[in-house]
């Protein structure tokens, strides 16, 4: 027997967490390709090497707390999402004016704005009631 109060998870929230998934994919390749593109000049020794190493790897651990998140239907991961969105849409449009586009993350972050924004997804990161009167009572 089911429980009724387990909700649903929307097709669009398994696209959601596939798309975090597909992101984290990006920011690896192109952390490890980066070095590559740049004919060695980035080194491990170097603080700004070592900062951005440490930022991205920050960004990549959250990216699949999100997804997690996401994947539990937990309505932090879907506020972060958007903050994480916001952040990342900017800096990708920083990049693509200086002539250095990331074509693919943009692809994604389109992607992602889409299906955030869909009915069904929106509904089951809703608060339902019976959690609005728990949080209410304390």
């Amino acid at each position: 027997m089911k429980d009724k109060s387990r909700r649903k998870r929307p097709f669009g929230v398994i696209v959601l967490v596939v798309l975090q998934l597909l992101l984290v994919v990006s920011q690896v390749l192109g952390w490890a390709w980066s070095p590559i593109q740049m004919g060695g000049l980035l080194r491990f020794g170097q603080m700004t090497s070592a900062f951005l190493f440490c930022s991205a790897l920050i960004g990549i651990l959250i990216t699949l707390v999100v997804a997690a998140g996401l994947w539990f239907l937990k309505r932090w991961a879907w506020f972060l999402v958007m903050l994480q969105l916001g952040v990342r849409m900017l800096v990708l449009l920083r990049l693509y004016y200086s002539g250095q586009p990331q074509y693919v993350e943009m692809l994604l972050s389109v992607l992602t704005v889409f299906y955030l924004n869909q009915r069904e997804v929106q509904r089951a990161f809703e608060r339902s009631p019976e959690a609005e009167e728990v949080v209410w009572m304390t």
